[in-house]
């Protein structure tokens, strides 16, 4: 789930709607890639036992972006793209091409209007 820190509500309100959605609930893990490490922070403090974060610094990657950088947003990109369900914020490319790799099989997004 890409998510920018102003629309967090949203982002709540429409991740509970999808996991209400479902026939098992409590198999649901909440996976969260954002720029904001406070969201990651507030987020993890609130929901301990559904949020999934790969820990590191919310970065943009570019060629002088260190090796663990590049871990980092290759592995947020890789878990969205296995992800069954998505939430994203718009006009994000990030969560988009990840679910366009289409690695579930699934085309459900779910886009916030930034």
């Amino acid at each position: 789930i890409l998510v920018e820190y102003n629309e967090v509500g949203n982002f709540l309100r429409t991740a509970q709607e999808i996991e209400d959605s479902l026939d098992r609930p409590q198999c649901v893990k909440w996976f969260l890639s954002t720029d904001s490490n406070l969201v990651a922070e507030q987020l993890a403090d609130l929901y301990p036992d559904k949020l999934v974060h790969y820990p590191g610094d919310a970065v943009h990657v570019d060629v002088s972006s260190s090796p663990e950088e590049h871990l980092k947003v290759f592995a947020d990109h890789w878990l969205l793209a296995l992800s069954s369900d998505i939430v994203i914020t718009v006009p994000s490319s990030f969560g988009f091409s990840a679910r366009l790799l289409n690695l579930t099989g699934s085309t459900s997004v779910h886009p916030i209007v930034a």
